[in-house]
Order: structure tokens, then sequence, then C-alpha cells
């Protein structure tokens, strides 16, 4: 890079944001950079709760993780700290990020299939979290479902993102690493490129990192992980014998990142729902 222009790390971030143990790939340059041998965890910056501003004074839970972050883990900190009570269903969402478009009378149907179902059965719903797309529809039919229920049983919508695609993450880190709460976070008018901004009608987040950043996917295999472990958990609907979660993935539009959930699901046994 030039003397004016920023040089920047095989893993998408300035050369200068890293410590001196993780700025060089090698001092030949020449070692090829991996995550496995050029990154390290430490302890997350990022967590506590979201308020997203102009959009009312509800506060979302959300959290950075590392993307080795082993299960149980994950099961404690959602059930535990966030407080969740366990799922009777698992409604996966997955599809288009860019250029989505849906029928005025499909997107309707689509939205109150999906809350009618999700109302019925105290399910969660887990989606990429960010505001484009499909997931950008998931949130508006939560939203609008929101306005008009009288019900005091709020639906779980989950976004599951890759921490270095997200647009203003810096909002969400806290240098002492002790929570923010609440973050202030801020959906700009211009959306970067190879960024998304954070959707304000999902309820909780898992920001994935693997060190990367403006590299779309990193999150796919761990969210699978998530909802195997999720749909690996007893519900107390039955008198005698507990059953499994029920898990179901539902696909509207996508591209490679949406074939690569839906392999992860046919992997995992999960059935899948594909709408035209």
């Amino acid at each position: 890079a030039g003397t004016e222009i920023e040089a920047i790390c095989k893993c998408g971030y300035p050369r200068t944001a890293h410590t001196s143990l993780l700025s060089s790939p090698g001092a030949s340059g020449l070692e090829e950079w991996r995550v496995e041998t050029h990154t390290r965890a430490i302890r997350t910056n990022a967590f506590g709760t979201v308020e997203f501003l102009g959009f009312g004074e509800n506060e979302r839970n959300y959290v950075r993780v590392d993307v080795n972050t082993k299960m149980d883990v994950m099961m404690e900190l959602m059930m535990d700290v966030w407080g969740l009570e366990k799922p009777n269903l698992l409604i996966s969402v997955t599809g288009g990020a860019k250029n989505f478009t849906m029928k005025q009378k499909i997107k309707e149907e689509f939205r109150r299939g999906l809350m009618k179902v999700a109302r019925s059965t105290g399910a969660w719903i887990i989606t990429g979290g960010t505001n484009a797309g499909v997931m950008k529809h998931v949130g508006e039919a939560v939203r609008d479902y929101g306005l008009v229920s009288a019900s005091t049983n709020p639906i779980i919508v989950i976004g599951v993102a890759t921490w270095g695609c997200i647009q203003n993450k810096e909002d969400l880190t806290d240098p002492e690493c002790r929570g923010k709460w609440p973050a202030s976070y801020r959906l700009g008018k211009k959306q970067r490129i190879k960024e998304s901004f954070l959707d304000p009608n999902h309820t909780h987040f898992v920001l994935v990192d693997n060190g990367t950043q403006h590299q779309f996917g990193v999150e796919i295999p761990f969210r699978a992980r998530m909802e195997n472990s999720i749909a690996n958990m007893k519900t107390n609907t039955g008198k005698n014998a507990s059953v499994y979660v029920p898990v179901v993935l539902l696909v509207l539009e996508g591209g490679p990142g949406t074939l690569e959930t839906a392999h992860q699901a046919v992997a995992n046994n999960t059935p899948i729902v594909i709408v035209q």
C-alpha cells in the first residue's frame, strides 16, 4: 500500500489495528495467512444490551462470540443468563439478503403464517439478524405482531450474524470488557460495501467472530451447530416423557450462503420448506 493508503491485513482489518503479535503472517510475508494460526481468541469486548436509536426504548441482548465457542456455553448463556425458556419449535429462516422482492400478497401470507405458527407453539425464530432481505421481512412481521397483539408472550427472534460484517459494530464494543447496558446503536442511511446493519426488530443477537472483517458466511457452521444443540434440548410438553425440539429450515430465495445453510441442515437431518 502507498503512504496515503492504510495497509490492510489479509484478515480484512487495518494492520495498525493489530498487536505486534498478530500484525504479520510471517517475517518473509510469503507464509499463507490462516485464521487458525494468525488469529487468537481473547475475552469478548462486546456484550450486554443494545438500544436501537429511533426504534423505541426496548433493549435487546447481544454478545460477540468466538467462532469455536462450545455449544454448552451458548446454551448456558441463552437459558440461564438471558433467561429464555425452552422453545417448543425452532424455525430457522434463510434466504435472499440483497434485492429481495416479494409480491405483496405472498409477503402478507408469509408474515401471517409465520406469526401464527410462532405464537401458537412458543417457537424461537433464528435468522441472519441483519436489516436486509428476508431477515428484515421476519423482523417487520414480529414488529407488526407486537403492535397488534395483546399477548404478554413475546416472540423470540435470534439473529446470528458475522461480527466482521456488521456496520457500526464499534458502537457495541467496550474496551474495558464490562459490557454495555445499553449500547446505543444507530442505523445509518448509507450501507457500506460488505457490511450490514443489525435489524432492530430482533430480540437477541449472537455475533460470530473468527478474526476476519468483510468475509460473509463465518457464522453459518456455528449457526448450524447452535440450532442442532437447541434441537437436542428436550421440551416439557409431554406428561410422561420429554420430547426433543422439532426444527425446520424455511428458505426464501438466496445465494451461495443460503445453499451452504441448506446443506448444513440436510447434514443434520433438518427438514426444509422452500418458498418459491
